[in-house]
Formats: structure tokens, C-alpha cells, sequence
């Protein structure tokens, strides 16, 4: 019989995926993680079960205790479904206007949303740094009314790194042969940072690159 203990269990150790039909012949090999395969669908499941852990372990995160987050995206989602297996209560904010289906898989996973309504006005990239501001300084006003609230930080808590210099950490054992080059978009930057940082301890003369 083959099991897991708990579906966090299967977080991590993806696949990589020979992308054939990417590249010419002969011109060279394209790999992709296959992070998608994550419980709930992204490689923040690792950033979410990191962070959480950490905390625990520095003893800012007790049982009882309520997880927060300023997220419109993957990580809100990851923490939703990471936080409430372990027995949190778990809160994201985010400004109005988001997908219902993203608030509704968060909800899903058992966390509660909360929509700011912003008066930012701004647009472009100024409106999109307005809603990240924003969201934030609310999580920060949530955590100092309530000694019994933990913020996750993920734009500036180490522990993103860290969950990633595992992930680069694999694609070095998986691939078993150097890596020329990586490729990553960048959000957070948690990703390109913590897989880059394993690449180049195996492979110094790595090209990292993040779109």
C-alpha cells in the first residue's frame, strides 16, 4: 500500500516536463516544472507551508492564532488551502473588482475574503502599486489591533526564498546534467531569487533570467 500522511504531503518533488515541440531539433533542451501539480494548482504551496512552518517554529504562529495576507492571487489561495489543513483560521484581503471564481476557491478552502473598496483613482502600474500599498498597510492595521494575528509577509518574509532554493535544489537532481539557463516570470521575486541561489551553488556559470 502506498500513501501520504496528509494531502501537504504533496507539496513539491514536481515533475520536470521535456517541452519537445518548443525548440527546433538539435537546438537544445527545454524543461518546464511542472508546478501546477501542487495541491491547489501552483508552486506558492511551497512558499505558503514554508512561511507557516517558520513561524511556528520562531513561535509567532500558535494554535488559535489567525493567518493573514494581502493577495489577489496564488499565494491567497495557497495560504487558504496550506493554513486551514493545519488548524488556522485564515483571512485574505484584496481590493474590490477580483474574479469571483478566485474568492470563491479561497473561500472553498475554508478562509474568509475581504474586499478594501479603494479610492487610489490612479491608473497603470501607479493604480496596481495603490492596491498592493493599500492592501498591506490594512493587514498591518489587522495585526496590531490583535496579538493573535499572524501576517504572512510573502513580499518580504525570507521563508519565500527559502521554499525556492528547495525547488532549484530539485531541478538540480532531477536534471542530473548542468543547467545553462532559468527562466522566470517575477512577482514576488521569491521564485527567480531562491531557485537561482541553488542553480548557481551547483552550476556558478548559470544564465538566470526573470521576465
Amino acid at each position: 500500500m502506498s500513501y501520504v500522511n496528509s494531502i501537504l504531503d504533496r507539496i513539491g518533488n514536481t515533475p520536470l516536463v521535456k517541452l519537445g515541440k518548443v525548440v527546433k531539433p538539435n537546438s537544445g533542451n527545454v524543461y518546464a516544472k511542472a508546478e501546477y501539480l501542487n495541491p491547489s494548482g501552483s508552486l506558492k504551496d511551497r512558499i505558503a507551508v514554508e512561511m507557516i512552518r517558520d513561524a511556528e517554529e520562531r513561535g509567532l504562529l500558535k494554535p488559535g492564532y489567525t493567518i493573514i495576507e494581502a493577495s489577489t492571487g496564488n499565494t491567497g489561495t495557497a495560504l487558504s488551502f496550506v493554513g486551514t489543513q493545519l488548524g488556522y483560521k485564515v483571512e485574505i484581503y484584496m481590493p474590490e473588482g477580483m474574479t469571483p471564481e478566485r474568492i470563491k476557491i479561497m473561500e472553498n478552502y475554508g478562509a474568509k475574503v475581504h474586499e478594501l473598496k479603494l479610492e487610489g483613482g490612479s491608473e497603470g502600474s501607479i493604480a496596481g502599486a495603490e492596491v498592493e500599498i493599500d492592501t498591506r498597510i490594512k493587514c498591518l492595521e489587522v495585526e496590531s489591533k490583535n496579538p493573535k494575528v499572524w501576517w504572512a509577509r510573502q513580499f518580504s518574509n525570507p521563508a519565500n526564498t527559502r521554499a525556492h532554493v528547495k525547488t532549484g535544489r530539485e531541478i538540480v537532481q532531477q536534471l542530473g546534467e548542468p543547467v545553462d539557463a532559468f527562466v522566470a516570470s517575477i512577482g514576488v521575486g521569491g521564485t527567480l531569487y531562491g531557485v537561482a541561489k541553488a542553480l548557481r551553488e551547483a552550476y556558478p556559470d548559470v544564465l538566470i533570467v526573470g521576465l
